[in-house]
């Protein structure tokens, strides 16, 4: 009997491509890497990088042309960046020689000893580039609290001021996926041809979105434990109701 399953794929774009991998398939996220921008190919900053998620920044980069981005930084950026991927950890520890053999190594990674010179490895119009850096620059010298042409935040910025300088480029990837199996309002698990499975039910996120979709578009990680705990007490209640126990779960609209 086959079960029907729903897929949603999340897209983020703060991801470069593994190097080390021979079917460049594999993305590499980073983070923690405070106060980078990003540049489109034109060399110009197009977003409000503090925005990072797949409901924002993905649709601004796949705006640009071509379809990536340069993620800025400098030496002191770099201190705290993690690479999220087993081969960059041993367990909760960073392992910062291989994090700085990605810098080192990495074709998709630009690294040079003046803005000027990260530009033209960039390949990027050097005037056009060096213009929303100094732009930036100011607004942290400044101490301003937000950046004004996108507005972002500047508390963890600082200015790009200490090289070498590294530009990262990123694209889009396909991180997470909500998918999983199909489930009516009673969480049953339907069959291929949405028909309920007797005896069987799902709930949480092998329903798919934490309970059958409960949040819509808008699922993230911090939105998961809300409806995997209702969509668990629904199952829990039909299959006591199916075993003659109980009257299922019927839910109340428009409770207070």
């Amino acid at each position: 009997m086959a079960i029907s399953r729903t897929w949603t794929n999340w897209f983020y774009v703060y991801a470069t491509p593994d190097y080390r991998d021979p079917a460049q398939r594999r993305g590499l996220v980073f983070r923690l890497v405070p106060g980078n921008i990003w540049v489109n190919q034109q060399g110009r900053r197009f977003h409000n990088e503090a925005r990072s998620g797949g409901n924002s920044a993905t649709p601004a980069l796949m705006a640009q042309s071509p379809r990536h981005a340069w993620a800025i930084m400098d030496t002191p950026m770099i201190a705290t960046m993690e690479v999220a991927d087993p081969y960059y950890r041993d367990g909760d520890k960073v392992l910062r020689e291989r994090v700085v053999e990605l810098l080192n190594n990495s074709p998709f990674i630009r690294k040079a000893d003046t803005l000027v010179e990260l530009a033209r490895k960039m390949e990027v119009d050097v005037g056009t580039f060096l213009a929303p850096v100094e732009r930036y620059n100011k607004a942290c010298e400044q101490r301003l609290e937000t950046e004004p042409e996108f507005g972002k935040p500047l508390k963890s910025s600082k200015a790009f001021d200490t090289p070498p300088y590294y530009a990262i480029q990123i694209f889009p990837l396909a991180r997470k996926n909500f998918g999983g199996v199909k489930t009516d309002l009673q969480c049953r698990v339907l069959d291929k041809h949405f028909e309920p499975i007797a005896g069987l039910y799902a709930a949480g996120e092998v329903a798919g979105m934490a309970g059958g979709h409960i949040n819509g578009r808008a699922g993230l990680e911090g939105t998961m434990l809300g409806p995997a705990i209702f969509s668990g007490r629904v199952a829990g209640g039909w299959a006591a109701q199916a075993a003659g126990h109980g009257r299922g779960f019927v839910g109340k609209p428009n409770r207070s």
